[in-house]
């Protein structure tokens, strides 16, 4: 992740940690949490499906019961540490019990925040040569339904932050709608949000540090622009 003597290094930002594999989150890796602060309180862990067959189809090397371990594992050390992933829904053979593993593993580890998509094939790809056996259809049911049960622990796991102050990096405007969009490191869920038109949005700049403070919800305080102050001496964004 980051050598454990720079942790010394006076004003060293916040380093955020991405695994492409549940294989990357080592020992090592744990260790690190449990002893460099500067680590952001957030680990992106792709995990795909819960079903140990698809998973294999996909060629991941990992086991739903490795995956579980490593965040267990990661929560001893870091017991509010914020988790996202990813999830392919639909690939190529996925049955009805390989989609309830799915569901069933997320019931199990709980997480902040994730990136879902329905599978699509992409040439050069082993599984691009696959049959699909089941229609679009299926396919967008099956996520509708994950990403509600995810949306629901998003909804249940915001509350932790009201009354918090957090470092958040704004990455920019969103690109899904008018509102400038901020992305806080340590709660990759439901970000908060600022009117890209208001005077708190023209003065917000991208790939910049604020403090910001949660007063209400983690969402709504955010979100409502015109209960924002800001003290740009400080660089603090707060929610009054």
């Amino acid at each position: 992740v980051v050598p454990y003597a720079r942790h010394r290094v006076k004003g060293l930002a916040p380093v955020a940690c991405v695994a492409s594999a549940p294989r990357e989150l080592r020992a090592s890796v744990v260790r690190a949490y449990a002893g460099l602060a500067h680590l952001v309180n957030h680990v992106h862990l792709p995990v795909q499906s819960g079903s140990d067959r698809i998973r294999r189809l996909m060629k991941r090397g990992h086991t739903a019961a490795e995956y579980v371990d490593k965040i267990r594992r990661l929560r001893a050390v870091r017991p509010d540490v914020c988790l996202s992933s990813d999830f392919i829904i639909g690939f190529p053979g996925e049955t009805d019990a390989d989609f309830e593993q799915t569901m069933k593993l997320i019931d199990d580890v709980g997480f902040d925040g994730s990136y879902s998509f329905v599978y699509s094939p992409r040439p050069g790809t082993p599984a691009a040569d696959f049959a699909n056996p089941f229609p679009a259809p299926v396919a967008q049911a099956r996520l509708a339904r994950l990403q509600s049960r995810l949306d629901d622990q998003f909804t249940a796991n915001s509350p932790r932050l009201i009354r918090t102050t957090e470092t958040c990096l704004i990455k920019g405007k969103s690109t899904q709608s008018a509102l400038a969009r901020a992305a806080a490191p340590s709660a990759p869920g439901p970000p908060p949000h600022s009117c890209s038109g208001s005077p708190l949005g023209r003065c917000l700049r991208p790939d910049r540090l604020y403090y910001c403070v949660f007063a209400g919800s983690a969402r709504g305080a955010a979100a409502a622009a015109g209960r924002l102050s800001h003290d740009w001496s400080r660089g603090a964004l707060v929610a009054a």
